[in-house]
């Protein structure tokens, strides 16, 4: 997901976790994971691992906000088509 800092009124930033700027409108099927691989490296270093998302807690905020999603022990699921 995009950094807090990235989220702007109608569209995600430029430049930022996404890469390029992304209005919300553009938006049509979002998926996020109970946790995603990451790695870094460069010149011999090198190091990854396994990060964890609140997916519970962002279920539980979806449903305050009347957003429809499906919750899975794996993902998130949010469909605006």
């Amino acid at each position: 997901m995009p950094a807090e800092s990235e989220l702007r009124e109608t569209h995600i930033a430029d430049s930022g976790t996404w890469g390029q700027p992304f209005s919300y409108s553009q938006l049509a099927h979002i998926v996020v994971p109970a946790q995603f691989f990451w790695e870094l490296g460069g010149k011999g270093d090198y190091s990854c691992g396994f990060k964890p998302q609140p997916i519970a807690e962002l279920s539980r905020r979806l449903t305050e906000l009347g957003i429809p999603h499906r919750l899975t022990e794996q993902l998130v699921e949010i469909k605006l088509y």
